[in-house]
């Protein structure tokens, strides 16, 4: 390398150095807010502030806790709740990722965990065996039963 060539580099270091720092100094300006302006947007979103130590608020919270279930009256079952079965048509286009499929079955209450689906997917080398083309799902399903309809295994 030669000298000029390292005085040069210098230079451009140099000048750079000063542009980043005159915009540091002259354009920036401070983001911080005071305690009683933090202290108003707390309040403003409906929290409130307490200097008690958390430990002493844990405490009360399980008191009142107790207090409020042991106030309520025990709830009758006359009915027993069978959870709804539902059912979707998943319409597979080409293009569409394992995630998409995954987050359009979450959304139509389908599967519970999007994550889990395409976890289960990845685990078994089925990304790449799905299917175009429509295909009737229920909640009742499990993973590996969807993921043999989708991907006709």
């Amino acid at each position: 390398m030669s000298r000029s060539i390292l005085q040069a580099f210098a230079a451009g270091l140099f000048v750079s150095a000063a542009i980043l720092a005159s915009y540091h100094f002259l354009f920036k300006k401070d983001k911080s807010i005071s305690f009683s302006e933090a202290e108003h947007v707390i309040k403003e979103a409906g929290y409130s502030i307490s200097k008690e130590p958390m430990k002493d608020q844990k405490k009360e919270k399980s008191k009142t806790s107790a207090a409020v279930t042991s106030a309520k009256p025990p709830l009758a079952s006359t009915k027993e709740e069978k959870p709804k079965i539902k059912t979707y048509t998943l319409q597979v286009q080409s293009g569409m990722t394992p995630q998409d499929l995954s987050d359009i079955l979450q959304k139509n209450g389908i599967i519970k965990d999007s994550d889990e689906f395409e976890n289960y997917l990845k685990a078994h080398d089925l990304n790449e065996n799905i299917q175009l083309g429509s295909f009737v799902l229920t909640s009742n399903m499990s993973i590996a039963q969807i993921s043999s309809t989708i991907t006709r295994n």
